[in-house]
């Protein structure tokens, strides 16, 4: 019986050394990597010819020894699913940020619930817009997108040196202890910036940054340039809320940030609530008067109002912040709500996470969400409208979420997958 035992585990430890494929070199034809031949180990720079492609399994994990890379020069289908995704990490027994070069070069590829670990860059390079990017988590990467000019929706940036450099869209995704979240970036919505070096940095001309979470970033958490929109986002407890060079900014909540606004130029300030940021609620940085009327203050005193701006009364080197009239009903409030435009009262993103999710409420008056675990035990309870809820604490598994009304009537139901 010993003997027999020791025999099976021999035979299992040859499986084991037998499942895993070593990749180098060029590919010459169409691949499959499968779950069988799995993990696949880039042992040195692999380079796939034009006119062919790699089409991943879910479950696939692929592993690449220091200082290599993957070329893409066709394709690259990686579609796993929320609860069997495709890894891409270091080979390293103790892997670090950059041991390994990333993937390059993959125009028009696909990533779907794929995870990026401990690249110099994790994907350079995407530039095809018919490809794909969804549902995907970039983490402890020194970047995870740069020069990619596809949509990321609904991804996780956690922990890179830079999430996402020259890039496309972002679309419901979460952007959290990046050292730099994004910057040069195009349009922005429905998407999470919190406790970052920086936030969101200089999106492309004319870029809409719409109905964001901007929060708790140790530098700005906005920096936008001329032409720049944004509206519907809540910017809170950044050091400087937003820096602004001639940006439209309409109906956003900037509230609680060491300096709220720092404004070089531009007039399109308007019916946003500016108020309770710790220094000054708006600091004019150009000799130019500018015109910032129906925003509100938190202040019915005018006197009160121009104490929390810093303009040339301060500085004789400034221009004047003519701030009047003055909003004194929170218009941001209340057309926020009412310019939004959603076929489903209910968002959740993204979906897989870390644990850190958004639930976005559409409907009027106040909801409650709960969470529970397999166990039907509750995780998880509060009232929300807009609600950021971490649940990274948890293990790692399918949970359950339930909205209900303030008379407990069930209002939306569904799942959510939390993967560390």
């Amino acid at each position: 019986m010993k003997k027999f035992t020791i025999l099976l585990a021999f035979l299992s430890a040859i499986t084991a050394l037998k499942a895993q494929t070593n990749v180098s070199g060029g590919i010459y034809s169409s691949q499959t990597w499968t779950t069988a031949g799995s993990p696949y180990i880039i042992i040195s720079d692999v380079v796939l010819f034009p006119g062919y492609s790699i089409t991943i399994e879910p479950g696939v994990v692929v592993k690449f020894n220091p200082n290599t890379y993957l070329e893409i020069r066709g394709r690259i289908y990686a579609i796993g699913t929320p609860n069997d995704s495709i890894t891409f990490t270091s080979n390293l027994t103790t892997p670090y940020m950059g041991c390994y070069g990333g993937i390059t070069g993959s125009d028009t590829s696909f990533y779907r619930y794929c995870s990026f670990y401990y690249a110099d860059t994790a994907i350079y390079g995407m530039t095809g817009y018919d490809g794909e990017l969804s549902h995907c988590t970039f983490k402890n990467n020194f970047n995870g997108l740069n020069f990619s000019y596809i949509t990321a929706d609904s991804c996780n940036f956690y922990y890179n040196g830079c999430g996402l450099y020259e890039a496309g869209n972002i679309f419901y995704c979460n952007l959290l202890h990046n050292g730099l979240a994004a910057f040069n970036v195009g349009n922005v919505k429905y998407s999470v910036f919190k406790h970052n070096g920086n936030g969101l940095g200089v999106p492309g001309p004319q870029a809409f940054i719409d109905h964001c979470i901007i929060d708790s970033n140790r530098g700005y958490g906005l920096m936008t340039q001329p032409t720049d929109t944004v509206t519907n986002c809540e910017i809170e407890y950044d050091s400087i809320g937003v820096q602004s060079q001639s940006s439209t900014i309409f109906f956003n909540i900037i509230s609680n940030d060491s300096i709220g606004i720092i404004e070089e130029s531009g007039d399109d300030i308007r019916c946003n609530s500016i108020c309770n940021n710790k220094e000054y609620n708006f600091i004019l940085s150009t000799s130019k008067d500018i015109h910032i009327y129906d925003n509100y203050w938190c202040l019915s005193d005018s006197v009160l109002i121009q104490h929390t701006i810093y303009d040339g009364h301060q500085d004789l080197s400034l221009g004047l912040v003519y701030f009047t009239p003055y909003d004194t009903f929170q218009c941001t409030q209340i057309t926020s709500v009412q310019n939004l435009v959603q076929q489903n009262n209910y968002k959740v993103y993204p979906n897989p996470s870390i644990g850190v999710f958004t639930i976005r409420n559409y409907e009027l008056g106040i909801t409650n969400i709960a969470v529970y675990n397999v166990l039907g035990e509750k995780v998880y309870s509060n009232n929300y409208q807009l609600k950021t809820i971490d649940l990274s604490k948890q293990p790692s598994g399918i949970y359950l979420y339930r909205i209900t009304n303030e008379s407990g009537k069930l209002l939306d139901t569904g799942k959510l997958i939390i993967n560390h």
